[in-house]
């Protein structure tokens, strides 16, 4: 990979030994970051809870398959080991799982955590993903053992149509961006992380961003990332807790002039919340929300898959997140609460819509 060219002081062994990854969360999120990092020679190793997966993919010949078309296919290895017990040390750990579960991910590993090691977090909802971390593990963190922290953001399309076989629907159109923040602080829309712009890379970044298949990107600013931030909020804010709550695809919302509507409510509330730390407009959110609800037009979003297999959903982070921060700021938001409350029931009763709603056999992750 080219990030090797800027570390050509290293030996292979120290190379390789600095660059593995750990990825928690090998679901489609997970597994399209550790093939792109196989696909460019970073070592990577899945992380699991459960022992009869670890052996399904031993058995499995330890390979993970990501095909981009009918009969286009990459296969690579890489190694997966129990998350629980006296695994291999972490220097660069991906945190692929939702946003509910990253606290109790990244407890999980601390012991196993190195003092100079990076954490990649890739969520819906970052924002208030970053600040429950901060919150719940990184705030009680040595200031002189405290983990680098890259904020990840992925317009990817992809699935698992099995266990270790991923579709990537989007293979060269989708793009992500990646940035390291400061984890001293501990509310991501704080202008003093645009201090870490001014650094030197960390490898970790150094390699995300090398990762050519994924189109990745880094932000000029940090005020870019924001406003990239935002407007992923607001995708996922209007996307998908309608379609979770309507069940349909995320290109039906756009058929009807009601959930148009509905969808630029929800932008119009966002942006008033994130006042004054806001780097786009109301009407720039609506139209990314309609542009990536016509670019997954026939998928079903993250929120829907998750109310109808019974899981818990992301909805704490999204619009559980706007309905706290108008509570916070004194800003009415009668959609994203009436959204809220709406999928806040449907969780309730996740095991009865499951019933109702046909189960695809692929397990997506659109939005």
């Amino acid at each position: 990979p080219d990030v090797i060219t800027s570390c050509s002081v290293l030996t292979k062994l120290q190379y390789l030994w600095m660059a593995r990854f750990h990825v928690l969360g090998a679901g489609s999120v997970g597994q399209l970051i550790a093939h792109a990092l196989r696909q460019h020679a970073f070592p990577v190793t899945l992380l699991a809870r459960r022992e009869a997966l670890v052996q399904e993919f031993r058995a499995s010949g330890s390979l993970l398959t990501c095909q981009y078309g009918p009969g286009q296919f990459l296969i690579e290895k890489a190694d997966m080991e129990l998350v629980q017990g006296s695994g291999t040390e972490i220097r660069n750990l991906v945190v692929s799982t939702k946003g509910n579960d990253v606290v109790d991910a990244v407890r999980s590993v601390r012991e196993r955590l190195l003092a100079d090691c990076s954490i990649i977090l890739i969520q819906n909802g970052m924002l208030a993903v970053y600040q429950e971390l901060w919150n719940e593990v990184l705030s009680g963190w040595d200031a002189s053992s405290r983990p680098r922290v890259i904020v990840g953001s992925l317009t990817h399309g992809a699935y698992l149509a099995s266990s270790f076989h991923l579709f990537h629907s989007s293979r060269g159109k989708g793009t992500c961006t990646f940035a390291e923040v400061d984890a001293s602080l501990p509310c991501l829309s704080n202008l003093h992380h645009q201090q870490k712009w001014t650094e030197p890379r960390s490898l970790a970044l150094q390699a995300l961003l090398s990762l050519h298949s994924l189109s990745p990107e880094h932000p000029h600013t940090h005020r870019d990332l924001l406003r990239q931030l935002q407007l992923k909020m607001a995708v996922n804010c209007a996307i998908n807790p309608l379609t979770a709550t309507l069940g349909c695809l995320n290109g039906q919302l756009l058929e009807d002039p009601n959930t148009r509507d509905a969808m630029r409510a929800v932008c119009n509330e966002l942006h008033e919340i994130l006042q004054p730390n806001i780097y786009t407009t109301a009407q720039e959110m609506f139209q990314t929300v309609c542009k990536v609800a016509t670019a997954t037009a026939q998928n079903r979003s993250s929120m829907l898959q998750d109310l109808s297999m019974g899981r818990p959903t992301e909805l704490p982070f999204l619009n559980g997140f706007a309905v706290r921060q108008g509570l916070t700021n004194k800003v009415p938001v009668p959609v994203n609460t009436l959204l809220h409350q709406l999928v806040s029931f449907q969780e309730r009763h996740s095991k009865d819509r499951s019933q109702r709603i046909g189960l695809s056999p692929l397990i997506e992750r659109a939005v």
